[in-house]
Order: structure tokens, then sequence, then C-alpha cells
């Protein structure tokens, strides 16, 4: 891509290369780059859990993301205990994406998110006090990832909107 910008740049006669073609072919790949590193990233492991343990990663989750964003963040975590390091990170993944739409898209001023394990099943909920997805809004692509790495570890996503509300 570089390369290519060098090459569009440096052609002296521009009327042999169409520009705004050849500008929209970078931007494309570009856009796929980092699509491509965004998903890598995904995939890697949250040095917090790694410290701390899922509990305590999701506590420095909430604390920094109340200190970037002004989001007061209500954290009630069960000891979950030893579980498989996908099921961490999913559940992890997922409350991240989950409190970033909430900021995105609710208004809130306030969250909960709440993580308990019965009868073996995990369970994670996230519930703000904005005034929910816009009207009409199905749902973008965080919906979908939160959704994909539920199922990923044979988990669902269940997303409830009261009206006008974020709950």
């Amino acid at each position: 891509l570089a390369q290519d910008a060098t090459t569009a740049k440096a052609t002296p006669d521009a009327s042999g290369l169409d520009l705004e073609a050849e500008l929209l072919r970078l931007r494309s790949g570009i856009q796929s780059t980092v699509v491509d590193v965004r998903r890598i990233v995904e995939g890697l492991r949250p040095p917090a859990i790694d410290e701390d343990g899922l509990d305590g990663a999701l506590h420095r989750l909430a604390d920094d993301i109340s200190a970037r964003s002004g989001l007061v963040v209500h954290l009630d975590v069960d000891d979950p205990g030893p579980m498989p390091a996908a099921v961490e990170v999913a559940a992890y993944r997922v409350a991240q994406e989950a409190l970033t739409n909430v900021i995105r898209h609710s208004g809130a001023v306030s969250a909960s998110m709440r993580l308990a394990v019965d009868d073996d099943a995990l369970t994670l909920q996230v519930s703000d006090d904005g005034s929910g997805p816009g009207a009409g809004r199905v749902g973008g692509l965080g919906l979908v990832h939160m959704r994909e790495r539920a199922e990923e570890i044979g988990g669902t996503l269940t997303v409830h909107s009261e009206q006008d509300t974020g709950r």
C-alpha cells in the first residue's frame, strides 16, 4: 500500500493514472488492513486476565471505562473460580463491547454489570440508565461480535431493550 501511494504521488503526468480510482483502491486496502489487525488483536488474551484473573480484569475494565468516558460502572462479580481460557476471554470481550455500546449508543450516565456462575453456566448481564438504541436500530457489528463470541463457547447472547431505556 505504501508503495502504491508513493507511485501515485510521484507520477509526474497524472493523465495515464486515474488518481481518484487509485486513491479509492488504497483506501479500501487500508480499511481491509485495519479490519485484519482488529481481528488479530481481538483474538489475543487480554493481559489483565493473566495478571488479575477474570474478576480483577473486569474491575480494571470498569475503572478504565469510567475514567475515560465518565460512565459510572457498577460491577458485581461472583468469583467464577477456574474456567477455560476461551470462556474468560469471551466474557471479557463481551463485557468490553457491551460497555462500549452503552457509551456510544445509550446516552447513559451509569451502567451495571453482573457476572455470575450458576449450575455451571456463566451469565454476564449489562444494563444501563440510558435511552436505549435509537428508533429502528437493529444492531451493528458490536452485537454481531458479542453474539459470535458467545456462540464460540457454546453460549447465547440475548438483548433486551425496554422502550426508552437502556435495560
